[in-house]
C-alpha cells in the first residue's frame, strides 16, 4: 500500500506537505516552597521561555494562583518534543523545583490561531454504535508499517477515535505503535474507541489472551473485541459450543471488561448468518470499491440488526491507486483519500480503517476530514467505474 500514485480527480492533502503545527500543553507541579526558592534560578527560566517565544514555539506560560502549586504552558509545534525538550532544559525543572511534569496534546478548533479550527462534518461523525461518537475514518496498524507512537497521538489529537489493534492474534508479543500509544494515554483512555483483534476459539485460550492484551494495553477493559477472521461455519460453531470463547467472552461483556463483541471476516454470507446470531455487537468485513458484496450480502443484515460496520483493505491492497488497460483517455487514478470516501458512501458503514505505512501516508490519509459531504454522484460513478474495472485486472484478491 506505500505505492501511490499521483493525481487525483477529488482534492486531497499532498503527502510531502509539512506536518501541521498542533498545540502541546506543558503541566508543571512544584515544591510547596516553589515561590521563595524560584528566585536564584528564575532569570535563566525566563531567558530559555523568551527564546522559544522568539523561535515561535512556546505561545503563553505562567503558574497558577490561588494557590501557587504549580503552572501551564503552552506550545505549538510539529511534536511534543518542543515541550518536553523545553522541560528538561528548564532550571525550574533540573533544581527540583517542579517536582513532576506532563506534556498533553491539546486539540484546538475555535478562536484564533486554532490549529484545527474545522469541526467534522456530520457526515463523518458516528454518533452511535461503539459506546461513544466516532470519526467514521479509523486508524489500523499493520505489520512492516513505520508508523509510530507520536504518529498514533498526533491522528488522535486530529480526531481520530477508533483505533484497531491486530492484538496478540496477529502480532504476538510484539511492541507496535498503537498498543504502545493506547499504554501511555492515561486518562485520556476514555477519549478513545480501542478495537482489538482476537485470536482465540476455546473460553481456556480467550482467558488467557484476553489476560495478555490488557496487560499489554495496560487497561482495564477494551471497547470492541473482534474474532478474529472467522472464515468457515465450523470455526463459528466452535466459538458457540460449550467450552467455545464465546462463552468466557459473554461474561467478559457482563463484567464490562470487553464491552462489545465484534467478528472480522471476508465471508459475506457467513457474516450475515453471524449477525443473525444475536450475539454479535459489531461486524468487521472487506468491501471497497472493487468488492462491492457486502452491499447486498451483509448491510442489509447489520442494518435491520442494528449493528455497526467497520470495514477494511478499502484501497484493495493499492489496487485501486494504479492504472488499468481500460482506462478512458485522460483520466487519472485517485489517491487514497477518494477510495476512503466512496468507502463511508455507504450510510451502513460505520468506520472504515486506514492502515497508513508512514507518517506521509497518515497525512493524506487524514485528508479525508476535510470534507464536508458525501461525493458527489459525478464524483462516485468515476470511482465506482474504475473500481469494475480494477476488479477485472487486478487480478485474484489476495
Amino acid at each position: 500500500m506505500s505505492e501511490r500514485s499521483v493525481g487525483s480527480i477529488l482534492p486531497c492533502a499532498n503527502s510531502l506537505i509539512r506536518e501541521p503545527l498542533v498545540h502541546y500543553l506543558l503541566f508543571y507541579d512544584v515544591a510547596p516552597n516553589y515561590l521563595e526558592r524560584r528566585a536564584l534560578v528564575r532569570a535563566e527560566h525566563l531567558a530559555l521561555a523568551r527564546a522559544a517565544v522568539q523561535r515561535g514555539e512556546l505561545i503563553l506560560g505562567g503558574a497558577l494562583a490561588d494557590p501557587v502549586n504549580g503552572a501551564v504552558l503552552l506550545f505549538r509545534g510539529e511534536s511534543p518534543a518542543v515541550a518536553e525538550e523545553f522541560a528538561t532544559a528548564d532550571p525550574y525543572v533540573r533544581q527540583g523545583l517542579v517536582t513532576r511534569w506532563r506534556v498533553r496534546p491539546w486539540t484546538t478548533v475555535v478562536g484564533e490561531g486554532a490549529a484545527m479550527p474545522v469541526g467534522l462534518s456530520p457526515f463523518l461523525q458516528r454518533p452511535t454504535g461503539f459506546g461513544k461518537p466516532v470519526c467514521r475514518l479509523g486508524l489500523a496498524f499493520r505489520e512492516g508499517s513505520s508508523i509510530t507512537p507520536d504518529d498514533v497521538r498526533y491522528a488522535i489529537a486530529r480526531g481520530i477515535i477508533f483505533l484497531n489493534w491486530p492484538g496478540e492474534a496477529d502480532l504476538p508479543g510484539g511492541p507496535d505503535a498503537v498498543s504502545q500509544t493506547v499504554a501511555t494515554l492515561g486518562s485520556a483512555r476514555e477519549s478513545v474507541v480501542v478495537c482489538v483483534q482476537f485470536g482465540a476459539r476455546t473460553a481456556t485460550e480467550a482467558a488467557a489472551e484476553l489476560r495478555a492484551v490488557l496487560a499489554t494495553l495496560k487497561t482495564d477493559y477494551v471497547d470492541l473485541l473482534t474474532l478474529y477472521y472467522v472464515e468457515q461455519l465450523e470455526e463459528w460453531r466452535q466459538l458457540l459450543a460449550s467450552g467455545g470463547a464465546m462463552e468466557f467472552l459473554q461474561h467478559a461483556k457482563r463484567d464490562r471488561v470487553v464491552r462489545q463483541i465484534g467478528v472480522t471476516t471476508h465471508q459475506r454470507r457467513l457474516a450475515a448468518e453471524m449477525a443473525g446470531s444475536g450475539l454479535l455487537d459489531s461486524l468487521m468485513v472487506r468491501y471497497n470499491a472493487a468488492h462491492r458484496g457486502a452491499e447486498t450480502e451483509v448491510f442489509p443484515v447489520a442494518d435491520a440488526r442494528g449493528l455497526p460496520v467497520v470495514t477494511y483493505t478499502a484501497l484493495r491492497w493499492g489496487a485501486l491507486l494504479e492504472s488499468t488497460p481500460d482506462d478512458p483517455p485522460g483520466f487519472t487514478v485517485p489517491r487514497a483519500p477518494a477510495w476512503y470516501r466512496f468507502v463511508l458512501q455507504a450510510p451502513s458503514v460505520a468506520v472504515v480503517l486506514a492502515a497508513p505505512d508512514s507518517r506521509a501516508e497518515l497525512e493524506e490519509d487524514l485528508s479525508v476530514l476535510n470534507a464536508t459531504g458525501p461525493l458527489s454522484p459525478v464524483e462516485y460513478e468515476q470511482l465506482a467505474a474504475h473500481g469494475e474495472r480494477v476488479r477485472k485486472h487486478a487480478g485474484r484478491f489476495p
